[in-house]
């Protein structure tokens, strides 16, 4: 889990994303939103956007962004019984599997959004269904389409 940006502002007031991605299937959440936004209030887009999809993880990695560390978060998570794991300060390599999900997200906007900078995010379920879309290592390794809805 990691905060990607600053991207333009657009007309909803958005400049960055939050990006969330399950490590077991590759599957990611990019949700618009606000830089300047406060522990409770990334909570609030974790439980909106992710939790209502898939319940309570078993554990999260983030960096050490304040909102992550921010003991809000920590008592949120420790009641809901998800352990948190923070990657080491200036070494992304930790949370090596949101950094490239990062890169292809930049390559995306990039691709999706340059018509139309001031409304990138109401793309960004276009640019999770592209690459979510997307046949990643881990199907690809075991034969199966772990995303497959047939």
């Amino acid at each position: 889990m990691d905060f990607v940006g600053p991207f333009p502002v657009t007309e909803r007031g958005n400049d960055s994303m939050l990006v969330v991605v399950d490590r077991a299937t590759k599957h990611a959440h990019f949700i618009a939103t606000k830089k300047q936004l406060s522990s409770a209030e990334t909570a609030q887009l974790f439980l909106d956007n992710v939790f209502r999809h898939h319940g309570i993880p078993n554990n999260i990695v983030s960096d050490r962004d304040i909102r992550f560390t921010a003991r809000f978060w920590q008592t949120l998570h420790g009641r809901l019984g998800t352990s948190l794991f923070f990657s080491t300060t200036n070494h992304p390599q930790t949370d090596g599997q949101s950094e490239r999900t990062i890169r292809s997200l930049q390559q995306l906007v990039r691709g999706f959004c340059l018509q139309d900078m001031v409304n990138w995010d109401i793309s960004t379920y276009g640019l999770e269904f592209a690459y979510n879309s997307t046949v990643h290592s881990v199907e690809v390794g075991s034969g199966q389409w772990v995303r497959s809805m047939t």
